[in-house]
């Protein structure tokens, strides 16, 4: 049985084999993205450039998991609190070498497709994704910060409607599907952004 990291590259090797060879498919213009489990995205990246031959043009990282070690929580969360968080990581890792498949635990984040990390300031996660994005670039890989004021994990599935949501998935969605989004990505580089108030 394959789960959690090898799995899903296996996914996405099959996904460049069978779709991205399609004439209407540019191989060089992939995207990965994810939102929680955003983190599997940012494994994935890792992954595609150590050993190939598939290269994303940029991760959108939708508040990631991107560090398995408990963190120090002022709490209470809403939504995703640390029991939830260490279920999710115990189911996805299953048995797995952390070493591997956690993003955070990666000495070399070096050369990586280009981040865009968003997350809010009431998520539990906020914090680890602030200082990976830190160790993006200091690495020397690009990376955008968008910080969600007053935000909660998975707030914009919960309460879609709110202002800071529909300017999130914008946000979003401009990245993603745009035509031009590497020459957009080269321009933008690095950086920090705040949006909010939810």
């Amino acid at each position: 049985m394959i789960t959690g990291l090898a799995a899903r590259y296996r996914d996405y090797r099959l996904f460049h084999t069978d779709i991205a060879a399609q004439p209407s498919v540019d191989p060089t213009r992939i995207v990965i993205a994810g939102a929680s489990a955003g983190g599997l995205a940012a494994a994935l990246a890792i992954r595609a450039r150590d050993t190939g031959p598939v290269q994303p043009i940029l991760q959108l990282l939708l508040y990631p998991m991107l560090d398995d070690r408990p963190a120090p929580t002022t709490g209470p969360y809403r939504v995703w609190g640390p029991r939830s968080n260490a279920f999710a990581w115990n189911s996805y890792l299953h048995g797995t070498a952390p070493a591997l498949a956690v993003p955070a635990r990666h000495h070399d984040l070096n050369a990586l497709a280009p981040a865009w990390i968003a997350v809010g300031t009431h998520d539990i996660l906020y914090r680890q994704d602030l200082d990976y994005h830190h160790a993006l670039t200091a690495a020397g890989t690009p990376s955008t910060l968008t910080t969600l004021d007053g935000a909660f994990h998975g707030f914009d599935t919960i309460a879609p409607r709110t202002a800071l949501a529909r300017r999130l998935r914008a946000w979003f969605y401009r990245l993603s599907v745009t035509s031009l989004i590497g020459e957009c990505w080269r321009r933008s580089g690095s950086g920090d952004v705040r949006i909010g108030e939810f």
